[in-house]
Protein backbone atom coordinates (compact mmCIF):
# COMPACT_ATOMS: atom_id res chain seq x y z
CA UNK A 1 0.00 0.00 0.00
CA UNK A 2 1.15 3.48 -0.62
CA UNK A 3 0.24 6.36 1.42
CA UNK A 4 1.17 9.78 2.87
CA UNK A 5 1.32 9.77 7.00
CA UNK A 6 2.40 11.97 9.44
CA UNK A 7 5.51 11.30 11.51
CA UNK A 8 3.15 11.73 14.47
CA UNK A 9 2.05 8.34 13.61
CA UNK A 10 5.54 6.94 14.07
CA UNK A 11 6.48 8.94 17.54
CA UNK A 12 4.12 11.98 17.68
CA UNK A 13 6.63 14.65 17.22
CA UNK A 14 9.53 15.84 15.06
CA UNK A 15 13.60 14.61 15.10
CA UNK A 16 15.03 17.02 17.38
CA UNK A 17 17.96 18.85 16.25
CA UNK A 18 19.88 17.60 18.71
CA UNK A 19 19.66 14.24 20.92
CA UNK A 20 19.79 14.88 24.81
CA UNK A 21 22.61 12.93 27.09
CA UNK A 22 22.22 9.49 27.96
CA UNK A 23 21.64 8.86 31.70
CA UNK A 24 23.56 4.88 31.98
CA UNK A 25 22.73 2.49 33.50
CA UNK A 26 24.17 1.87 36.34
CA UNK A 27 26.89 -0.60 36.02
CA UNK A 28 28.13 -3.09 39.29
CA UNK A 29 31.65 -3.25 40.56
CA UNK A 30 32.52 -5.70 37.95
CA UNK A 31 31.24 -6.01 34.19
CA UNK A 32 29.11 -8.71 33.65
CA UNK A 33 30.18 -11.69 30.84
CA UNK A 34 28.69 -10.86 27.35
CA UNK A 35 25.34 -12.30 26.51
CA UNK A 36 24.43 -13.58 22.95
CA UNK A 37 21.63 -15.34 21.43
CA UNK A 38 20.12 -15.31 17.67
CA UNK A 39 16.21 -15.25 16.53
CA UNK A 40 13.87 -15.90 13.79
CA UNK A 41 10.47 -14.86 13.22
CA UNK A 42 8.44 -15.83 10.02
CA UNK A 43 5.95 -13.91 7.87
CA UNK A 44 3.00 -14.96 5.74
CA UNK A 45 4.43 -13.44 2.34
CA UNK A 46 7.39 -15.89 3.06
CA UNK A 47 9.51 -13.50 4.64
CA UNK A 48 11.80 -14.33 7.38
CA UNK A 49 13.41 -12.36 10.09
CA UNK A 50 17.06 -13.76 11.44
CA UNK A 51 18.47 -11.79 14.03
CA UNK A 52 22.06 -11.63 16.54
CA UNK A 53 21.95 -9.80 19.66
CA UNK A 54 25.41 -8.98 21.51
CA UNK A 55 25.38 -7.25 25.00
CA UNK A 56 26.21 -6.94 28.53
CA UNK A 57 23.38 -7.12 31.59
CA UNK A 58 25.13 -4.10 33.19
CA UNK A 59 22.82 -3.57 36.06
CA UNK A 60 22.39 -7.24 36.39
CA UNK A 61 18.52 -7.48 36.25
CA UNK A 62 18.35 -10.57 34.30
CA UNK A 63 17.72 -7.99 31.22
CA UNK A 64 19.71 -6.85 27.87
CA UNK A 65 17.98 -3.13 27.48
CA UNK A 66 18.64 -0.11 25.44
CA UNK A 67 16.52 3.04 24.73
CA UNK A 68 17.51 5.68 22.54
CA UNK A 69 16.05 8.85 24.42
CA UNK A 70 14.03 9.85 21.81
CA UNK A 71 12.13 6.78 21.34
CA UNK A 72 11.86 6.06 24.98
CA UNK A 73 10.32 9.48 25.26
CA UNK A 74 7.49 8.50 23.18
CA UNK A 75 7.29 5.67 24.62
CA UNK A 76 7.46 6.71 28.37
CA UNK A 77 10.32 4.21 29.21
CA UNK A 78 14.12 5.12 30.77
CA UNK A 79 17.43 5.49 28.66
CA UNK A 80 19.46 2.28 28.56
CA UNK A 81 22.69 1.12 26.90
CA UNK A 82 23.62 -2.30 27.19
CA UNK A 83 23.54 -3.70 23.88
CA UNK A 84 26.33 -3.40 21.47
CA UNK A 85 25.63 -4.85 18.76
CA UNK A 86 22.49 -6.01 16.63
CA UNK A 87 22.49 -7.88 13.07
CA UNK A 88 18.96 -8.49 11.58
CA UNK A 89 18.95 -10.39 8.08
CA UNK A 90 15.92 -10.00 6.44
CA UNK A 91 15.09 -12.38 3.98
CA UNK A 92 12.71 -12.32 0.78
CA UNK A 93 10.81 -9.24 1.43
CA UNK A 94 9.05 -7.51 -1.52
CA UNK A 95 11.81 -9.62 -3.43
CA UNK A 96 15.14 -9.06 -1.42
CA UNK A 97 17.01 -9.63 0.96
CA UNK A 98 19.56 -7.27 3.08
CA UNK A 99 20.97 -7.11 6.51
CA UNK A 100 20.39 -3.94 9.25
CA UNK A 101 22.77 -3.41 11.81
CA UNK A 102 22.84 -1.44 14.99
CA UNK A 103 26.51 -0.61 15.78
CA UNK A 104 27.41 1.37 18.84
CA UNK A 105 31.00 1.61 17.92
CA UNK A 106 30.01 3.30 15.20
CA UNK A 107 26.66 4.89 16.22
CA UNK A 108 25.77 5.39 19.48
CA UNK A 109 22.44 4.86 21.02
CA UNK A 110 22.81 8.40 21.45
CA UNK A 111 23.98 9.46 17.98
CA UNK A 112 20.90 10.63 15.83
CA UNK A 113 20.94 7.89 13.30
CA UNK A 114 20.03 5.75 16.13
CA UNK A 115 17.13 7.72 17.44
CA UNK A 116 14.57 4.86 17.03
CA UNK A 117 16.18 2.11 17.75
CA UNK A 118 15.28 0.39 20.89
CA UNK A 119 15.79 -3.19 22.65
CA UNK A 120 14.65 -5.11 25.78
CA UNK A 121 15.04 -9.01 26.48
CA UNK A 122 14.20 -11.01 29.40
CA UNK A 123 17.15 -13.34 30.02
CA UNK A 124 15.18 -16.39 30.29
CA UNK A 125 15.95 -18.32 27.25
CA UNK A 126 12.20 -17.80 26.28
CA UNK A 127 10.80 -17.01 23.08
CA UNK A 128 11.46 -13.16 22.42
CA UNK A 129 8.44 -10.39 22.34
CA UNK A 130 6.12 -12.71 24.08
CA UNK A 131 6.29 -10.58 27.28
CA UNK A 132 4.54 -7.03 27.57
CA UNK A 133 8.48 -5.53 28.46
CA UNK A 134 9.96 -6.83 25.31
CA UNK A 135 10.50 -5.96 22.29
CA UNK A 136 12.99 -4.48 19.38
CA UNK A 137 13.00 -1.03 16.95
CA UNK A 138 15.77 -1.40 14.56
CA UNK A 139 14.61 1.43 12.32
CA UNK A 140 17.01 3.81 10.93
CA UNK A 141 16.47 6.92 9.30
CA UNK A 142 14.24 7.14 6.00
CA UNK A 143 14.60 5.92 2.95
CA UNK A 144 14.88 2.30 4.92
CA UNK A 145 13.45 -0.96 6.44
CA UNK A 146 12.57 -1.33 9.66
CA UNK A 147 12.03 -4.36 12.03
CA UNK A 148 9.48 -3.55 15.07
CA UNK A 149 8.35 -6.70 17.11
CA UNK A 150 7.07 -7.16 20.68
CA UNK A 151 4.16 -5.11 22.88
CA UNK A 152 6.92 -2.44 24.08
CA UNK A 153 7.44 -1.18 20.94
CA UNK A 154 4.44 -2.05 18.82
CA UNK A 155 2.53 0.77 19.68
CA UNK A 156 5.88 2.83 17.36
CA UNK A 157 5.05 1.13 14.06
CA UNK A 158 4.70 3.32 11.04
CA UNK A 159 1.49 0.88 10.42
CA UNK A 160 -1.36 1.92 12.45
CA UNK A 161 -3.29 -1.30 13.45
CA UNK A 162 -6.28 -1.69 16.11
CA UNK A 163 -4.64 -4.39 18.39
CA UNK A 164 -1.50 -6.00 18.70
CA UNK A 165 -0.46 -9.18 21.20
CA UNK A 166 2.49 -10.77 22.59
CA UNK A 167 4.24 -12.95 19.85
CA UNK A 168 3.07 -16.42 19.15
CA UNK A 169 -0.65 -15.17 20.93
CA UNK A 170 -2.92 -17.65 19.89
CA UNK A 171 -5.69 -15.27 18.35
CA UNK A 172 -3.20 -14.89 15.91
CA UNK A 173 -2.70 -10.47 16.06
CA UNK A 174 0.15 -9.21 14.66
CA UNK A 175 3.14 -8.55 17.13
CA UNK A 176 5.82 -7.55 14.65
CA UNK A 177 5.87 -5.42 11.29
CA UNK A 178 8.78 -4.74 8.96
CA UNK A 179 7.72 -1.54 7.22
CA UNK A 180 9.41 0.57 3.70
CA UNK A 181 9.50 4.08 4.28
CA UNK A 182 10.39 6.89 2.00
CA UNK A 183 11.17 10.72 3.05
CA UNK A 184 8.14 12.70 1.15
CA UNK A 185 8.08 16.84 1.15
CA UNK A 186 7.89 18.58 3.45
CA UNK A 187 9.63 16.32 5.44
CA UNK A 188 8.87 15.13 7.97
CA UNK A 189 6.29 12.97 5.99
CA UNK A 190 7.15 9.66 4.86
CA UNK A 191 5.55 7.03 1.99
CA UNK A 192 5.21 3.57 2.91
CA UNK A 193 6.27 1.33 0.12
CA UNK A 194 5.99 -1.83 1.45
CA UNK A 195 4.57 -3.54 4.95
CA UNK A 196 3.75 -7.32 6.21
CA UNK A 197 3.00 -8.16 9.41
CA UNK A 198 3.44 -11.48 11.47
CA UNK A 199 2.23 -12.75 14.61
CA UNK A 200 4.41 -15.76 14.79
CA UNK A 201 6.58 -16.90 17.66
CA UNK A 202 10.38 -15.41 17.82
CA UNK A 203 12.16 -18.69 19.00
CA UNK A 204 15.82 -18.04 20.84
CA UNK A 205 19.05 -19.49 20.99
CA UNK A 206 21.99 -19.08 22.78
CA UNK A 207 23.68 -21.66 20.00
CA UNK A 208 24.91 -19.29 17.27
CA UNK A 209 25.14 -20.02 13.59
CA UNK A 210 25.90 -17.61 10.99
CA UNK A 211 26.87 -18.10 7.18
CA UNK A 212 29.55 -16.43 4.90
CA UNK A 213 30.41 -15.88 1.25
CA UNK A 214 33.21 -14.34 -0.42
CA UNK A 215 34.32 -13.67 -4.33
CA UNK A 216 36.37 -11.04 -5.49
CA UNK A 217 39.33 -13.19 -6.49
CA UNK A 218 41.18 -12.51 -9.24
CA UNK A 219 41.16 -15.75 -11.16
CA UNK A 220 37.00 -16.28 -9.89
CA UNK A 221 35.84 -18.45 -7.59
CA UNK A 222 33.93 -18.21 -4.58
CA UNK A 223 33.86 -19.49 -1.27
CA UNK A 224 30.55 -19.96 1.04
CA UNK A 225 29.36 -21.58 4.01
CA UNK A 226 28.56 -21.66 7.32
CA UNK A 227 30.11 -21.70 11.20
CA UNK A 228 28.69 -22.59 14.79
CA UNK A 229 28.93 -22.34 18.05
CA UNK A 230 28.53 -21.03 20.98
CA UNK A 231 30.44 -18.18 23.34
CA UNK A 232 31.02 -20.04 26.03
CA UNK A 233 33.07 -18.00 28.15
CA UNK A 234 30.96 -15.08 27.70
CA UNK A 235 34.33 -13.15 26.50
CA UNK A 236 32.32 -11.62 23.27
CA UNK A 237 33.73 -14.00 20.86
CA UNK A 238 33.81 -17.16 19.15
CA UNK A 239 36.79 -19.18 19.09
CA UNK A 240 38.67 -22.14 18.01
CA UNK A 241 42.64 -22.88 18.65
CA UNK A 242 43.58 -26.35 18.68
CA UNK A 243 46.45 -27.11 20.44
CA UNK A 244 48.79 -27.58 17.78
CA UNK A 245 48.06 -24.48 16.58
CA UNK A 246 48.25 -22.74 20.13
CA UNK A 247 51.42 -24.20 20.52
CA UNK A 248 52.79 -23.17 17.51
CA UNK A 249 52.41 -19.54 16.78
CA UNK A 250 51.14 -18.89 20.14
CA UNK A 251 47.80 -18.44 20.88
CA UNK A 252 45.16 -19.30 23.37
CA UNK A 253 43.70 -22.90 22.91
CA UNK A 254 39.95 -22.36 22.80
CA UNK A 255 36.99 -24.56 21.87
CA UNK A 256 33.76 -22.99 21.05
CA UNK A 257 33.29 -23.95 17.35
CA UNK A 258 30.90 -26.83 16.97
CA UNK A 259 31.05 -26.93 13.44
CA UNK A 260 32.61 -25.18 10.56
CA UNK A 261 32.04 -25.63 7.05
CA UNK A 262 33.27 -24.10 3.51
CA UNK A 263 32.88 -24.99 0.14
CA UNK A 264 35.37 -23.66 -3.05
CA UNK A 265 33.73 -23.29 -5.96
CA UNK A 266 35.46 -23.45 -9.36
CA UNK A 267 39.12 -23.28 -8.05
CA UNK A 268 42.12 -24.57 -10.71
CA UNK A 269 38.78 -26.28 -12.03
CA UNK A 270 38.34 -27.76 -8.89
CA UNK A 271 34.88 -27.66 -6.24
CA UNK A 272 34.87 -28.74 -2.63
CA UNK A 273 33.80 -29.11 0.96
CA UNK A 274 35.88 -28.99 3.45
CA UNK A 275 35.78 -28.05 7.14
CA UNK A 276 35.41 -29.15 11.53
CA UNK A 277 32.48 -31.28 12.74
CA UNK A 278 33.42 -31.77 16.80
CA UNK A 279 30.26 -34.31 16.56
CA UNK A 280 33.08 -36.82 14.58
CA UNK A 281 36.18 -35.48 15.79
CA UNK A 282 38.09 -35.04 18.98
CA UNK A 283 39.55 -31.79 19.87
CA UNK A 284 43.26 -33.16 19.48
CA UNK A 285 42.32 -35.29 16.44
CA UNK A 286 44.86 -34.78 13.74
CA UNK A 287 42.26 -34.33 10.87
CA UNK A 288 41.24 -30.95 12.64
CA UNK A 289 44.54 -30.52 13.68
CA UNK A 290 45.74 -27.57 11.82
CA UNK A 291 42.34 -25.06 12.94
CA UNK A 292 41.89 -21.98 13.87
CA UNK A 293 39.18 -19.44 14.13
CA UNK A 294 38.59 -15.96 16.20
CA UNK A 295 35.34 -14.29 15.48
CA UNK A 296 34.96 -10.58 17.32
CA UNK A 297 31.16 -11.05 17.15
CA UNK A 298 30.45 -7.36 17.92
CA UNK A 299 31.26 -7.08 14.33
CA UNK A 300 29.69 -7.78 10.97
CA UNK A 301 32.63 -8.99 9.09
CA UNK A 302 35.23 -12.13 9.41
CA UNK A 303 39.00 -10.93 9.89
CA UNK A 304 38.53 -7.14 9.50
CA UNK A 305 39.91 -6.69 13.47
CA UNK A 306 43.82 -8.02 14.14
CA UNK A 307 43.98 -10.80 14.99
CA UNK A 308 40.40 -12.31 14.18
CA UNK A 309 39.62 -15.03 11.31
CA UNK A 310 39.58 -18.41 10.08
CA UNK A 311 42.24 -20.64 9.33
CA UNK A 312 41.80 -24.57 8.29
CA UNK A 313 44.37 -26.13 7.04
CA UNK A 314 44.07 -30.14 6.15
CA UNK A 315 47.08 -32.26 5.88
CA UNK A 316 48.78 -31.53 2.61
CA UNK A 317 47.86 -32.52 -0.40
CA UNK A 318 45.14 -29.90 0.47
CA UNK A 319 43.24 -26.54 -0.91
CA UNK A 320 42.97 -24.35 2.11
CA UNK A 321 40.68 -21.43 2.52
CA UNK A 322 42.26 -18.40 5.17
CA UNK A 323 40.70 -15.20 5.87
CA UNK A 324 42.26 -12.72 8.11
CA UNK A 325 45.48 -12.83 10.14
CA UNK A 326 44.78 -14.61 12.92
CA UNK A 327 47.82 -16.58 10.88
CA UNK A 328 49.60 -14.01 8.89
CA UNK A 329 49.01 -15.03 5.41
CA UNK A 330 52.51 -15.02 4.38
CA UNK A 331 53.08 -18.34 7.08
CA UNK A 332 50.92 -19.95 4.28
CA UNK A 333 52.37 -18.32 1.19
CA UNK A 334 55.60 -16.76 1.40
CA UNK A 335 56.08 -13.29 -0.23
CA UNK A 336 52.25 -12.68 0.12
CA UNK A 337 51.38 -9.30 2.19
CA UNK A 338 48.65 -10.12 4.07
CA UNK A 339 46.14 -7.31 5.34
CA UNK A 340 42.63 -7.21 6.88
CA UNK A 341 39.59 -7.25 5.20
CA UNK A 342 38.91 -4.56 2.99
CA UNK A 343 42.01 -3.28 3.95
CA UNK A 344 42.84 0.59 2.37
CA UNK A 345 46.06 -0.76 1.15
CA UNK A 346 44.12 -3.37 -1.08
CA UNK A 347 46.49 -6.05 0.76
CA UNK A 348 45.03 -9.62 0.39
CA UNK A 349 42.59 -10.77 3.47
CA UNK A 350 42.43 -13.74 2.47
CA UNK A 351 43.84 -16.66 0.41
CA UNK A 352 42.76 -19.98 -1.55
CA UNK A 353 46.10 -22.33 -1.64
CA UNK A 354 46.97 -25.87 -2.78
CA UNK A 355 49.85 -27.60 -1.22
CA UNK A 356 51.56 -30.98 -1.08
CA UNK A 357 54.38 -32.49 0.48
CA UNK A 358 57.65 -30.66 -0.32
CA UNK A 359 60.17 -33.22 -2.53
CA UNK A 360 63.38 -31.26 -1.46
CA UNK A 361 63.05 -30.16 1.90
CA UNK A 362 61.82 -32.36 4.88
CA UNK A 363 58.08 -32.80 6.39
CA UNK A 364 56.00 -30.44 7.55
CA UNK A 365 57.69 -28.48 4.45
CA UNK A 366 55.07 -27.69 1.67
CA UNK A 367 55.39 -26.71 -1.39
CA UNK A 368 52.22 -24.17 -3.28
CA UNK A 369 50.86 -25.68 -5.97
CA UNK A 370 47.62 -23.19 -6.78
CA UNK A 371 46.83 -19.56 -4.95
CA UNK A 372 44.46 -17.58 -5.76
CA UNK A 373 43.95 -14.01 -3.88
CA UNK A 374 40.72 -11.69 -2.39
CA UNK A 375 40.89 -8.54 -1.10
CA UNK A 376 36.52 -8.68 -0.34
CA UNK A 377 34.88 -8.53 3.14
CA UNK A 378 33.26 -11.26 4.49
CA UNK A 379 30.16 -10.51 6.13
CA UNK A 380 29.03 -12.85 8.62
CA UNK A 381 25.07 -13.20 8.13
CA UNK A 382 22.97 -14.40 11.12
CA UNK A 383 21.19 -17.97 10.38
CA UNK A 384 19.99 -19.95 13.37
CA UNK A 385 18.91 -23.19 12.68
CA UNK A 386 15.55 -23.34 12.89
CA UNK A 387 13.18 -26.26 11.32
CA UNK A 388 12.75 -24.88 7.78
CA UNK A 389 13.19 -26.22 4.47
CA UNK A 390 16.05 -28.06 5.06
CA UNK A 391 14.10 -30.32 7.37
CA UNK A 392 11.72 -31.53 3.99
CA UNK A 393 12.04 -35.43 3.57
CA UNK A 394 11.34 -38.43 5.04
CA UNK A 395 11.52 -39.37 8.69
CA UNK A 396 11.43 -42.88 10.45
CA UNK A 397 11.68 -44.13 13.63
CA UNK A 398 14.27 -47.31 13.16
CA UNK A 399 12.35 -49.03 15.76
CA UNK A 400 9.37 -49.00 13.81
CA UNK A 401 10.33 -49.48 10.45
CA UNK A 402 7.32 -49.75 8.41
CA UNK A 403 5.74 -46.66 9.12
CA UNK A 404 7.28 -43.00 9.27
CA UNK A 405 6.38 -39.35 8.90
CA UNK A 406 6.61 -36.68 5.70
CA UNK A 407 7.57 -33.13 6.45
CA UNK A 408 7.02 -30.64 3.67
CA UNK A 409 8.22 -26.81 5.01
CA UNK A 410 6.20 -24.17 3.65
CA UNK A 411 7.07 -20.62 2.10
CA UNK A 412 5.78 -18.58 5.16
CA UNK A 413 7.19 -20.74 8.02
CA UNK A 414 4.57 -23.14 8.29
CA UNK A 415 4.94 -26.56 7.51
CA UNK A 416 2.69 -29.83 6.38
CA UNK A 417 3.35 -32.93 8.42
CA UNK A 418 1.90 -36.86 6.73
CA UNK A 419 2.21 -39.59 9.40
CA UNK A 420 1.93 -42.80 7.87
CA UNK A 421 0.96 -45.67 10.11
CA UNK A 422 -1.84 -48.10 10.92
CA UNK A 423 -5.23 -48.67 12.91
CA UNK A 424 -5.60 -50.79 15.91
CA UNK A 425 -6.84 -53.65 13.65
CA UNK A 426 -4.17 -53.15 11.03
CA UNK A 427 -5.43 -51.01 8.74
CA UNK A 428 -3.72 -48.62 7.00
CA UNK A 429 -4.46 -45.16 8.34
CA UNK A 430 -3.02 -41.54 7.12
CA UNK A 431 -3.05 -38.62 9.77
CA UNK A 432 -2.67 -34.81 8.05
CA UNK A 433 -1.80 -31.62 10.04
CA UNK A 434 -0.43 -28.14 9.97
CA UNK A 435 2.45 -27.30 11.82
CA UNK A 436 3.36 -23.95 13.25
CA UNK A 437 7.54 -23.37 13.36
CA UNK A 438 8.81 -22.76 16.81
CA UNK A 439 12.61 -22.68 17.12
CA UNK A 440 13.59 -26.58 15.83
CA UNK A 441 9.90 -27.43 16.45
CA UNK A 442 6.83 -28.04 14.68
CA UNK A 443 3.99 -28.16 16.27
CA UNK A 444 0.47 -29.52 14.72
CA UNK A 445 -2.26 -28.45 17.01
CA UNK A 446 -4.89 -30.87 14.89
CA UNK A 447 -3.97 -33.78 13.84
CA UNK A 448 -6.61 -34.86 10.95
CA UNK A 449 -7.95 -38.02 9.12
CA UNK A 450 -9.77 -38.16 6.17
CA UNK A 451 -12.76 -40.31 5.36
CA UNK A 452 -15.22 -40.65 3.25
CA UNK A 453 -13.54 -40.47 -0.03
CA UNK A 454 -13.75 -43.29 -3.14
CA UNK A 455 -11.16 -44.15 -5.59
CA UNK A 456 -10.48 -42.89 -8.95
CA UNK A 457 -13.71 -41.54 -10.95
CA UNK A 458 -16.26 -41.77 -8.16
CA UNK A 459 -14.53 -39.40 -5.59
CA UNK A 460 -16.45 -36.85 -4.83
CA UNK A 461 -14.55 -34.20 -2.54
CA UNK A 462 -18.06 -33.69 -0.85
CA UNK A 463 -17.95 -36.65 0.65
CA UNK A 464 -14.48 -36.42 2.40
CA UNK A 465 -15.03 -35.40 6.24
CA UNK A 466 -12.10 -34.46 8.03
CA UNK A 467 -11.89 -35.52 11.20
CA UNK A 468 -9.32 -33.99 14.50
CA UNK A 469 -8.28 -37.28 16.38
CA UNK A 470 -5.35 -35.75 18.70
CA UNK A 471 -2.17 -33.60 18.07
CA UNK A 472 1.73 -34.19 17.24
CA UNK A 473 4.93 -32.25 18.08
CA UNK A 474 8.29 -32.73 16.38
CA UNK A 475 11.24 -31.34 17.99
CA UNK A 476 14.70 -32.05 15.79
CA UNK A 477 17.61 -31.90 17.84
CA UNK A 478 19.74 -31.71 14.28
CA UNK A 479 19.38 -31.78 10.91
CA UNK A 480 19.18 -35.52 10.54
CA UNK A 481 17.44 -36.67 14.31
CA UNK A 482 14.73 -35.76 16.52
CA UNK A 483 11.73 -36.83 18.53
CA UNK A 484 8.17 -36.83 18.01
CA UNK A 485 5.82 -36.97 20.81
CA UNK A 486 2.09 -37.78 19.95
CA UNK A 487 -1.60 -37.82 21.68
CA UNK A 488 -4.14 -39.73 19.52
CA UNK A 489 -7.52 -41.04 20.35
CA UNK A 490 -6.46 -40.42 23.74
CA UNK A 491 -3.69 -42.45 23.55
CA UNK A 492 0.05 -40.76 24.53
CA UNK A 493 3.73 -41.72 22.81
CA UNK A 494 6.73 -40.98 21.04
CA UNK A 495 9.45 -42.05 18.13
CA UNK A 496 12.59 -41.21 17.87
CA UNK A 497 12.93 -40.42 14.35
CA UNK A 498 15.65 -40.00 11.44
CA UNK A 499 16.14 -38.84 8.35
CA UNK A 500 15.37 -41.25 5.52
CA UNK A 501 15.48 -39.05 2.71
CA UNK A 502 15.66 -35.52 2.20
CA UNK A 503 15.27 -33.22 -1.52
CA UNK A 504 17.77 -32.74 -4.30
CA UNK A 505 20.08 -30.45 -3.63
CA UNK A 506 19.53 -28.94 0.13
CA UNK A 507 22.15 -28.46 2.19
Amino acid sequence: MNHHIQKKTLFRRQIPAAIGSLALLAAGPCLAQKVSFQFSQTFPNGGQIDGFVIGEDLDEDGRLYSMASFIGDYLGQPAGDEVEYISVHFRNFDGRSFTQQYDRSLAGIEDEASSFMGFAYNLDGGAFGDEANEGISLAPLAPSTSYVMGPLFTPSSAVAREEYGACGDTDGLPCADVVSLLPVDPFPNFEITYEAASSAAVATTTDLRFEFRQGGFAQGGEVRGVISGSDRDGDGRLSMVTPLVGDFYPLEVKDEVDFFEATLTDFDGRTFTQGVDRSQNAFADFPIAFTAIDLDLTGAFVGDDEGEGIFQGPLAPSTSWQVGNIIPIGDTLPDVEGGLCGNEDEHPCAIVASLTPSETMPAPAVDVTFSALANQKVELVPAPLVADSEFTGSWFDPENAGEGFEVQALADGRAVVYWYTYTETGEQRWFVGEARRDGLSLIVDELLVTEGGRFGPAFNPDDVTRTSVGNLRIDFADCNGGTVTYSVDGTDGSQNITRLARLHDLT
